[in-house]
């Protein structure tokens, strides 16, 4: 990345070029504690550094790269002489914190709504890797995002839980400048196929379902429709919508009446919003073994 910044700066008209990157932001959890939870919180542990995040953190802060493997130690290290890497933008892509069950199966916390890719419905964790993001200084941008959801049921509540997230972000004054959507028209995943159903379009490579707009696709038409272009005026919007409805913009009290109970905070620190009932189970199996 820096040695190609640095040579395109210095072509003609390079500049004004923009040249940032992108991230997969993920974070990995135990679906509980103790020791029955011991393997898969060193499998969550272990699965989350090798998404690299924390590797590309340090990176972006000092311009070290230390990447380490089990057993092997240091695999690539790389210190750049001038300090932190060039960038002039940062994308974040995020799609849920995935959970890992004892028995080392993808999962879930109690109530957490599923998807179809095996993974959470976990807005909290969009605002988290935003305001991590932050301490690079540089705008960011929410480069990709989304939900396969084949019966359409949870979509609507993907898109708006996660859009507010990102007007809660700009509500608290971080450099958010977009939002990319994942995807336009149902894709091939090369792990799945066609079977995962991204699209805000419905489209089956047959023929017998071509471009049809889903109905839980409408929630980002209209958010779309509805806010402002300009960065501005929808930061006053979302601090407008903050000081009606709260600091989430309501989305915890949206994902409750979904049934869901709501579980924010740091492993080991985790918080349970919802109905009372379900949050007692949730801690239950939480501080379960």
């Amino acid at each position: 990345h820096t040695a190609t910044y640095r040579a395109l700066k210095v072509l003609p008209g390079g500049a004004h070029a923009q040249i940032g990157l992108v991230h997969h932001h993920i974070t990995f959890a135990a679906q509980g504690k103790g020791i029955l939870y011991s393997l898969a919180a060193y499998m969550a542990k272990w699965t989350e550094y090798l998404w690299a995040w924390d590797v590309i953190d340090r990176w972006m802060m000092t311009g070290e790269f230390d990447w380490k493997l089990p057993v092997l130690g240091s695999w690539i290290k790389y210190q750049d002489p001038a300090g932190k890497p060039p960038c002039d933008w940062w994308g974040v892509n995020y799609y849920s914190r995935p959970v890992v069950s004892w028995w080392l199966q993808p999962s879930a916390m109690p109530t957490e709504i599923m998807t179809d890719m095996q993974y959470p419905i976990y807005p909290q964790g969009l605002y988290d890797a935003i305001k991590r993001s932050s301490r690079y200084g540089i705008p960011m941008y929410i480069t990709e995002t989304g939900i396969a959801d084949s019966l359409d049921d949870r979509r609507a509540l993907f898109i708006d839980s996660y859009f507010k997230e990102v007007m809660r972000a700009l509500a608290d004054g971080y450099d958010v400048r977009g939002f990319y959507y994942w995807t336009l028209v149902d894709n091939f995943e090369w792990a799945t196929g066609f079977t995962m159903k991204f699209g805000l379009y419905a489209w089956e490579p047959d023929g017998s379902t071509d471009r049809v707009l889903r109905d839980g696709a409408k929630a980002l038409v209209r958010f779309y429709k509805t806010l402002p272009d300009d960065i501005a005026s929808l930061k006053a919007v979302s601090q407008a919508a903050q000081d009606q409805v709260g600091e989430d913009l309501g989305v915890e009290e949206e994902l409750v009446q979904e049934g869901a109970v709501y579980v924010s905070g740091e492993p080991g620190e985790e918080k349970l919003h919802g109905v009372p009932e379900r949050a007692e189970e949730a801690a239950a199996v939480l501080a379960l073994g």
